[in-house]
């Protein structure tokens, strides 16, 4: 899936806030990267977990942090938000866990890509990753 989000040219930011992550293991999985893969004039300037009762999303937004925040329920939500680095998912999790990224375009930049987001964790001394399925770009004008 592809996700073309309008961006006048120079810098900017944008809230990612689409994906979900849980822990479906029997361990205590522990994030410890998220980044951006194969990104052209875009960089992951910081990411958080925001535990959410219900099914709905902080979303996409052309703003950090993401507009939805305003909302009476997503603003309390996002006061419990703690950096994604270190975040512990506690195992077979019935927590739903909202991964919101903070990206910034870099300034002097017309368009700028991302492959997928990349979240590195561990579980005891054993690394792994996942990638999401969402390709991002920033452009002037999408079509």
């Amino acid at each position: 899936m592809a996700l073309c989000l309008p961006m006048p040219d120079g810098g900017g930011d944008v809230a990612l806030g689409h994906d979900v992550v849980r822990n479906q293991g029997s361990e205590p999985a522990t994030i410890t990267r998220v980044s951006a893969v194969d990104a052209e004039g875009l960089r992951v300037a910081e990411a958080v977990a925001v535990a959410i009762d219900d099914q709905t999303l902080f979303g996409v937004w052309t703003a950090w942090p993401p507009r939805s925040v305003k909302e009476p329920v997503k603003a309390a939500q996002w006061r419990t938000r703690r950096p994604a680095l270190g975040y512990v998912l506690p195992p077979a999790a019935t927590t739903t866990v909202n991964l919101v990224v903070h990206v910034v375009k870099d300034p002097g930049v017309g368009e700028a890509t991302m492959r997928a987001l990349r979240v590195d964790y561990s579980v005891g001394e054993r690394s792994y990753f996942a990638e999401t399925t969402v390709r991002i770009a920033l452009k002037p004008r999408c079509s």
